[in-house]
């Protein structure tokens, strides 16, 4: 349903036009959505994966003690939000930065946590769900990072899954890039769930 043009191809893959698809919106906060594809429909489960807790990971724990102070559960939107990344970069540096002036400024080493900790948060949720039709970021703060995306970091940190990482190194990632999305989303489930006229309204 999306126009064309809409997918912008980050992480190259080869993905299963049956298998799951992971929608992973990065904002204000952090939630996905996993669309399977049932017969002639859709089957989007409920999900807050967004409070889930960041993975475990030896490097990070200083940042995490860190995050604590203020996520005593380290959910994975105190990191991948907009405020998440502000939050980020203060711990890194000291500074409060909006997310548009860390990503318009000169902040590698900001933006190269963030990307890595993409990656190894995108990577579980994929692989929880088998998601092998592919990846898809959403959202202001998707759209925002895009550009600065480290693909390397990212696809380490999203394929290092021991012996299913040549799972993991078949499912693309790509942009979203279109504001009104989940609009386009409601348009096919209104239509898809009532008759017409409606859907020639």
């Amino acid at each position: 349903d999306l126009a064309p043009g809409t997918l912008k191809p980050l992480i190259p893959g080869a993905p299963d036009p049956k298998g799951p698809r992971l929608v992973l919106n990065l904002g204000t906060g952090c939630n996905i959505a996993v669309v399977h594809r049932l017969a002639d429909r859709l089957f989007v489960p409920a999900s807050e994966s967004g409070h889930t807790t960041l993975p475990d990971w030896p490097e990070m724990r200083r940042l995490y003690d860190r995050l604590r102070s203020d996520a005593p559960h380290l959910p994975v939107e105190a990191v991948l939000s907009g405020p998440g990344l502000s939050n980020l970069h203060k711990i890194l540096t000291g500074e409060h930065l909006p997310a548009a002036d860390i990503l318009s400024g000169t902040n590698p080493d900001t933006v190269t946590t963030f990307t890595r900790l993409l990656g190894a948060v995108a990577g579980n949720l994929c692989l929880s769900y088998m998601a092998t039709g592919g990846l898809f970021l959403t959202g202001g703060l998707a759209r925002a990072i895009a550009p600065h995306l480290d693909a390397r970091s990212f696809t380490r940190a999203f394929t290092a899954r021991g012996p299913y990482g040549g799972i993991m190194e078949t499912i693309p990632a790509s942009l979203v890039a279109d504001d009104h999305v989940a609009l386009v989303g409601c348009a096919r489930f209104l239509t898809t769930r009532y008759p017409p006229p409606f859907d020639r309204a």
